[in-house]
This record gives structure tokens, sequence and C-alpha cells, in this order.
């Protein structure tokens, strides 16, 4: 298990959550990262 894996994830959901005028900006941007 890759923790700092885990915790980039949980804290891009934070972001996402925090500012939800964002959240298709960031959606994106994490899809492209795993990409």
């Amino acid at each position: 298990m890759n923790f700092e894996k885990n915790f980039k994830h949980s804290e891009t959901l934070f972001q996402i959550w925090r500012y939800p005028y964002h959240n298709i900006y960031m959606y994106i941007h994490l899809i492209s990262k795993h990409t």
C-alpha cells in the first residue's frame, strides 16, 4: 500500500470538496496524472 499516494489522493478530494467550483478542473487534473 502506498500511503503517500493515498494521502495525495485524499488531499485532492479534500480540495474538490473545499472548492466545488474547481471540481471539474481538479477532476481533469487527477485524470491527467493517472494517464
